[in-house]
């Protein structure tokens, strides 16, 4: 079905189940096996020729959590152990995340958005997960001294801490040390790509 000889259409499929997980199974009737054992199946059948591009529809549907964290590290192993392309569509947009370096988010056929995660993940105005120890009000008029386009205070140890492009971030610790507190943890925020698709889709009013 894969145009190869069957010799080799043999020995491929041996392995390939083998790289999918299924070597032990491979005598068992496909009807017999699990959900998530039948993805891997269909995998198995992509990769039999040794394409140089895989295209995957959805291959976590269906697969429960264990199942979708082994489908997820296949498809990745492919990509980064094997080399190979990987396009994978799927409105799982966690999953995506979780292993796709590029996106394209799409809705009725229009690109609402393309690049890297890393960069559509960010926030147009970049935002500091903050937990320091020291005076609360200090901590914010030494932050707003500093030049913080604002500060929302959690709880009494965190912080949200909110820089315009091109703030030298030392100054965050700079302003926690001054007013005799500790640094506990900083962290950058990152947007979810489900918030930036539902911003994509329905950017907010302005004004």
């Amino acid at each position: 079905m894969r145009g190869l000889p069957r010799g080799a259409g043999g020995g491929g499929a041996h392995e390939v189940l083998y790289q999918v997980g299924l070597d032990e199974q491979r005598y068992r009737l496909v009807s017999t096996y699990s959900a998530g054992m039948r993805q891997k199946v269909k995998l198995a059948t992509a990769l039999v020729h040794d394409p140089e591009l895989l295209l995957l529809d959805e291959p976590t549907n269906g697969l429960d959590p264990r199942g979708r964290i082994e489908m997820l590290e296949l498809v990745d192993s492919l990509a980064r152990g094997l080399g190979k392309s990987v396009l994978l569509s799927s409105h799982i947009l966690q999953d995506v995340e979780s292993i796709c370096p590029s996106i394209v988010l799409l809705e009725k056929g229009a690109v609402l958005a393309a690049g890297p995660v890393q960069e559509l993940t960010r926030h147009v105005t970049r935002v500091f997960n903050v937990e320091a120890t020291g005076d609360p009000s200090a901590l914010e008029a030494g932050w707003s001294a500093a030049g913080v386009i604002g500060v929302e205070r959690r709880d009494e140890l965190r912080y949200d801490v909110t820089v315009p492009d091109g703030f030298e971030v030392p100054r965050i610790f700079a302003v926690v040390r001054d007013s005799g507190g500790v640094m506990r943890e900083i962290v950058e925020h990152r947007r979810t790509l489900e918030e930036v698709f539902l911003g994509a889709v329905a950017p907010p009013e302005e004004g």
